[in-house]
C-alpha cells in the first residue's frame, strides 16, 4: 500500500512493525515476537494486512477475530501458546492463522500528544519485565542458576523470578476490580530500565502498586519503617519516590492536577505480617495482597467515569512513561 507506511521498532524487550496510514495516523501493530496483530483502525483491516504483507510478512488469507473490549485487557483470554508458531522475522509464515486483536482507537487529542512511536502499556502482563531479566539472567549462567535453586541461595536469577511470581500474584488480584477500574502492568519508566509493577486508576483515584513477594518471612510495618525478618527495607521510600514521579508526569500530559498514591502491596509473609501504624503523610500505604481490592474500593468516588478514561488514555501510552 503506496499510502501505508510500515516503521519497526524495538525496544523494551518489544520488536514490533507499526503500520501508519496516509496522515501518519498508526493503523495498528505487528508484534514479531508473538506473531500476534493488533488492529486500531477497525474499518482499515485490509489495507493494514496488505501493508504489512508488501514488508514482507506472510500473513493467511483468513484471521481470526477477537473483539477485546474497550480498556478492560484483564477479560481479555490469553492466547493459545499451542495454537501460535511465533515468527522470528518477516517472511516467515506462521502454521495457524495469526492472531488478531481488535483495539479501541485512542481519542484523537491524545494521538496529537506526538510522533514518537510508542506502544500500548494495556497490553503487558503482570511480571513481564522482570521474568525476562530473570531469563536473561539463567541464559546468562544456567549452571549457577541450577546450582542456586539446589542449594536454595539467593541470587539476581532468584529475586527477580520470585519478584516476577510476586507481581502476578497482585495482577490477578487487581483483575478482580470492578470494571469501573483499569490497571496497567510492569509499566517501563525512563531509559535505564525501571518499571512501576502496577499502575491502578478508578473511581477511588489513581495508585502506583509496587509488589513485594517475601515467601517465607516475617514482615513488620511502622510509618516509614519496613522490616523483613528483622532487616529494614526501604519500600515506603521507594513507594512514595514512584507516586511523586507518576503524579509528575501524569499532571503534566492530561491538562489536570494528578495526585498519585503509592501502595506497597506485601505477598507472602508465611511467618507473619504486622502493621502497627502505616506512613503519617498519606501518600503511601502498606496492604497485604489479598487485602488490596477491598482497600481501594472502600475509597469514596474522586474521579468520575469520563477523568478515569481520560488519565488511562494517557497512561497506557509507553512514552507517557519513558520520555
Amino acid at each position: 500500500m503506496e499510502d501505508f507506511r510500515v516503521v519497526a521498532w524495538k525496544k523494551f524487550g518489544h520488536d514490533r512493525l507499526y503500520v501508519n496510514d496516509e496522515d501518519g495516523g498508526r493503523v495498528g501493530w505487528f508484534d514479531v515476537k508473538a506473531g500476534t496483530m493488533v488492529l486500531e483502525q477497525v474499518g482499515r483491516r485490509v489495507e493494514f494486512e496488505a501493508a504489512l504483507r508488501e514488508h514482507g510478512v506472510a500473513i493467511p488469507s483468513r484471521t481470526s477475530i477477537s473483539q477485546s473490549e474497550p480498556c478492560d485487557t484483564e477479560d481479555t483470554p490469553p492466547m493459545d501458546a499451542a495454537s501460535i508458531e511465533s515468527v522470528a522475522s518477516p517472511g516467515i509464515a506462521p502454521t495457524n492463522n495469526l492472531p488478531l486483536l481488535v483495539l479501541p482507537a485512542v481519542p484523537e487529542c491524545e494521538l496529537a500528544a506526538g510522533d514518537l512511536p510508542w506502544f500500548d502499556l494495556a497490553q503487558n502482563r503482570p511480571g513481564e519485565r522482570v521474568k525476562e531479566v530473570a531469563a536473561y539472567e539463567r541464559y546468562a549462567a544456567p549452571f549457577k542458576s541450577r546450582l542456586a535453586r539446589v542449594v536454595g541461595s539467593h541470587n539476581r536469577e532468584r529475586s527477580f523470578r520470585v519478584g516476577g511470581k510476586g507481581e502476578e500474584k497482585v495482577g490477578r488480584e487487581l483483575a478482580r476490580l470492578p470494571n469501573a477500574w483499569r490497571a496497567l502492568h510492569s509499566v517501563p519508566v525512563g531509559t535505564r530500565g525501571s518499571d512501576i509493577d502496577h499502575v491502578v486508576i478508578g473511581p477511588g483515584g489513581v495508585f502506583t502498586v509496587n509488589a513485594k513477594n517475601h515467601p517465607d518471612a516475617r514482615v513488620w510495618v511502622k510509618g516509614d519503617t519496613v522490616l523483613v525478618n528483622g532487616q529494614r527495607v526501604h519500600y515506603v521510600r521507594n513507594s512514595r519516590f514512584e507516586a511523586k514521579r507518576a503524579s509528575s508526569k501524569l499532571t503534566e500530559l492530561c491538562g489536570l492536577p494528578i495526585s498519585v498514591v503509592g501502595i506497597v502491596s506485601l505477598v507472602g509473609c508465611n511467618r507473619g505480617l504486622e502493621v502497627k501504624a502505616q506512613p503519617s503523610d498519606g501518600s503511601v500505604f502498606v496492604v497485604a495482597r489479598r487485602n488490596i481490592v477491598q482497600w481501594l474500593t472502600r475509597h469514596g468516588e474522586i474521579l468520575d467515569a469520563d477523568q478515569v478514561e481520560r488519565i488511562f488514555g494517557i497512561a497506557r501510552r509507553s512514552t507517557t512513561w519513558t520520555r
